[in-house]
């Protein structure tokens, strides 16, 4: 799921789902959770990477419904968390945020490490997505540190690294940033989860731009160019949006004005089409055009 085409994952997920039996706890006792729900959650989870925003919202709400009615907590606690990113990415902050919460708290209440360093992953994407950065910043440090003390949940860490990237490039911190995403597109390689790689790249660039401005274009147009095609070869759609701002900031940074424009005008019409009403919404005030820079 982390490495090949989302397209793929999607029709296997499809496949599994049709060969379960109708006793819906079949397959826990051996994997330990509840496979019908995590089939949901993954498709949510695939779907949402893919940039079919809205339309991932239907096998969450299963998920979720499914695992409430079963008192399925560990599962509940995982949708929980994939469900906030979902709602933070399409600009549904209340929503997501309290997905969030339920995650942790979730989380706690199983009290497993693994449990733990997701539902801390998924929070901390959330703040980030929704400009809580110094919120983000001590949860994913927290569930950075767990994961490489306690070697668990490896193939997390660049994404992890990304985002916290991310955070630190809201904290106001750009050279830390440059280095976590460095590192984020290094182990994304190294545990071949590259569908993270796409965003680790994508935060590579923002931080480039932020450390060097517009004489640094080559290697940001480099970093950009690098997410985009990976995101190309794994149907990879969801940072779409946010790789034409960061190519409206390089814009502005050059001084080419109606680039920018043109680039705020794609990612806004690429969020309408993903189903992100609340950020194509911002974008297209003349307003929020103006503080992209």
């Amino acid at each position: 799921m982390l490495a090949g085409p989302l397209a793929d994952s999607l029709e296997y997920f499809a496949a599994a789902a049709e060969l379960l039996p109708d006793d819906v706890w079949a397959g826990t006792e051996l994997y330990g959770f509840v496979p019908r729900v995590a089939i949901d959650d993954w498709s949510s989870y695939v779907l949402g990477s893919m940039g079919r925003l809205e339309e991932a919202e239907r096998p969450s709400v299963r998920a979720i419904e499914l695992a409430s009615r079963l008192g399925a907590t560990e599962n509940l606690g995982w949708v929980s968390g994939d469900r906030a990113v979902l709602e933070a990415a399409r600009g549904n902050v209340t929503v997501a945020l309290e997905h969030a919460v339920r995650a942790v708290e979730l989380a706690e209440k199983v009290g497993t490490v693994f449990g733990r360093i997701v539902a801390a992953m998924a929070s901390g994407d959330t703040f980030v997505l929704t400009e809580r950065h110094a919120d983000a910043v001590p949860t994913l440090e927290r569930a950075l540190a767990q994961l490489r003390e306690q070697r668990v949940g490896g193939v997390f860490e660049g994404r992890i690294l990304a985002a916290l990237a991310a955070a630190y490039l809201g904290t106001s911190e750009p050279e830390r940033a440059r280095v976590m995403a460095e590192q984020a597109v290094t182990a994304c390689e190294r545990t071949g989860a590259q569908h993270y790689a796409v965003r680790a790249w994508l935060v590579l660039a923002e931080a480039l731009l932020a450390v060097e401005g517009a004489a640094g274009r080559a290697a940001v147009e480099h970093a950009l160019d690098a997410a985009t095609a990976l995101g190309e070869q794994l149907g990879v759609r969801r940072w779409q949006p946010w790789v034409h701002l960061t190519r409206a900031k390089l814009a502005a940074a050059c001084g080419d004005h109606a680039a920018q424009r043109r680039e705020v005008d794609t990612a806004r019409r690429l969020y309408d089409a993903m189903g992100a009403a609340a950020r194509a919404a911002a974008l297209a005030d003349t307003a929020e055009r103006r503080s992209i820079t």
